[in-house]
């Protein structure tokens, strides 16, 4: 279930975030800062925050903060066509 907060909120912020991925907190300072996750450590974030009780779904790991998944943009209608359904 994604949630209207950045995914390091849900941690609790950098310092708790890094300290239960056992990562250095200017490591995930660093992914804050470039707004994503490095693909090599998504997949401990999701299990991790998970076994913590984030219920984070992938999306949520790739897309950091809910303000840059391309979903959220995908929904909103295109300014030549508007709210057209796609032909079938």
């Amino acid at each position: 279930m994604a949630s209207g907060l950045p995914l390091f909120t849900r941690f609790g912020g950098i310092r708790p975030m890094a300290k239960t991925l056992g990562e250095a907190s200017s490591n995930v300072q660093d992914w804050k800062r470039r707004r994503r996750i490095p693909t090599s450590k998504q997949p401990k974030v999701l299990e991790i925050g998970n076994r913590i009780g984030l219920n984070l779904t992938a999306e949520d790991v790739m897309f950091p903060f809910p303000e840059d998944r391309p979903a959220d943009h995908a929904r909103k209608p295109h300014p030549d066509f508007g709210d057209m359904e796609p032909a079938r």
